[in-house]
């Protein structure tokens, strides 16, 4: 176990090689490298000093973690010296040290990597927890239940079908995923998901594309009222700033509901969003996106809640500033 180069060998970028073996000039790493304080960087993050060496993965290996992180090109005495810098020990396999001619790659560290798989020891609960139990089925939710298991981003923790939604849609995951969570989901639930399908996300298109009527406190007549069987899906918007969704909900009286809302708030953030429009003498605008059966109404609107909530923050709303719904 070292902790310095071998006396006769010398640390270039490409790690650690016979000083004689030298025919030009060698490029050497130092303490200003970007590069290396990239290396110290992760290894503050990631490694932890232990007694023995760990032969399970080698300076290259690391090197090529780190290159993953940082999304730039790491050079193996990058890492080598950033490791020593931080206080490591390191070692070589002498076979092959030696078949190489005196020059290696690939050196060993007293580094413990704990943090790169502490997703593992995060006990998945609800939802997560039920479904890895399905592990051995072969069945479309056995697929999902082992392809989460060893998945170190998967929400373990999450409890709302938004959770795992958002995940998974985000990832650009196919349909069949889709309808794998949509089942598990319904059979952990026993509850059909409010899942934001193709049609619903091209309704809120609609609206992106000014397509959907709307409804203005200022209006002198009154939006046309439905029955008690069906229930309009509608969004509020700021029309005079950036157009952005903030609320979404259901109603059968489009103008006596909009009054509500700018009367009577409700929550505190909504209360703050219309009152950052009032002082100039605007108001929220509404926009009806869909009209759906009564009985199916909060699960679609819970499913249009999801889907502006992914499309607004895609198009740069801060997740925490997106909707302003007391529930989602």
């Amino acid at each position: 176990m070292r902790t310095k180069i071998p006396k006769d060998y010398i640390l270039v970028k490409s790690g650690i090689e016979y000083k004689y073996n030298q025919t030009k000039a060698v490029n050497e790493p130092t303490e200003n490298d970007v590069e290396v304080n990239l290396c110290r960087e992760w290894i503050r993050k990631n490694g932890k000093r232990q007694r023995n060496i760990c032969y399970d993965v080698s300076s290259y290996t690391l090197k090529h973690w780190v290159e993953k992180w940082a999304e730039t090109y790491i050079a193996n005495g990058d890492f080598i010296f950033a490791a020593l810098l931080e206080g490591y020990k390191y070692s070589f396999e002498q076979e092959a040290f030696l078949e190489h001619n005196g020059q290696t790659r690939n050196v060993y560290f007293n580094m413990k990597l704990a943090s790169l798989n502490e997703w593992e020891n995060i006990k998945p609960t609800g939802f997560s927890k039920w479904l890895f139990e399905k592990h051995n089925e072969a069945t479309n939710i056995g697929d999902l239940s082992r392809d989460a298991r060893y998945d170190s981003s998967w929400p373990r923790t999450g409890q709302k079908y938004l959770d795992f939604w958002y995940y998974l849609f985000g990832s650009g995951v196919t349909d069949e995923i889709i309808e794998a969570l949509n089942s598990a989901w319904k059979t952990y639930s026993n509850e059909d998901p409010p899942n934001p399908d193709n049609e619903i996300m091209m309704k809120c298109e609609s609206f992106y594309d000014e397509q959907c009527a709307l409804v203005r406190f200022t209006d002198q007549e009154i939006f046309p009222i439905l029955s008690n069987e069906k229930s309009y899906i509608y969004v509020l918007f700021d029309e005079n700033k950036d157009k952005r969704v903030k609320y979404v909900g259901q109603t059968i009286n489009p103008s006596k509901r909009l009054s509500q809302h700018i009367t009577c708030p409700g929550n505190l953030a909504k209360l703050k969003w219309i009152a950052s429009m009032i002082v100039y003498d605007q108001y929220p605008c509404m926009a009806i996106i869909d009209k759906v059966h009564c009985k199916d109404a909060d699960r679609i609107e819970k499913a249009y809640i999801y889907a502006f909530y992914f499309n607004e923050n895609r198009l740069g709303q801060d997740i925490a500033d997106v909707l302003v719904n007391k529930r989602v």
